[in-house]
């Protein structure tokens, strides 16, 4: 069975090693980032966002940009934590796109 809210956004970018939690989930917050340069994960959380599901915001601790994931909300359901998981994933790809200079990189 997998956990709840933030406990279920931990569970899943455990299982998945490209991705590695950057800090302990707390408070229905999971902060992760992609295995890679910080420019990827740029490029990761822009393709994520455009494409319009799901919303993500950033953050850097010690010079490294991460993603955060707000899993907390009194509305969040298990299959709102799952959707927002595939979306991630499925920005990957879209994400190597960008990184071949096709669009705007995000801002510093």
């Amino acid at each position: 069975m997998v956990p709840r809210g933030c406990a279920a956004g931990r569970h899943l970018v455990g299982a998945d090693d490209r991705f590695t939690l950057v800090t302990p989930p707390a408070l229905g917050l999971v902060t992760f980032r992609q295995t890679g340069t910080d420019e990827e994960n740029r490029n990761l959380l822009q393709a994520i966002n455009t494409e319009g599901t799901t919303f993500l915001t950033h953050s850097e601790k010690n010079g490294t940009f991460f993603l955060r994931f707000a899993a907390g909300g009194t509305l969040t359901e298990d299959h709102h934590v799952r959707e927002a998981w595939r979306a991630v994933q499925n920005a990957i790809p879209r994400a190597q796109h960008l990184a071949g200079g096709s669009a705007d990189a995000l801002p510093e």
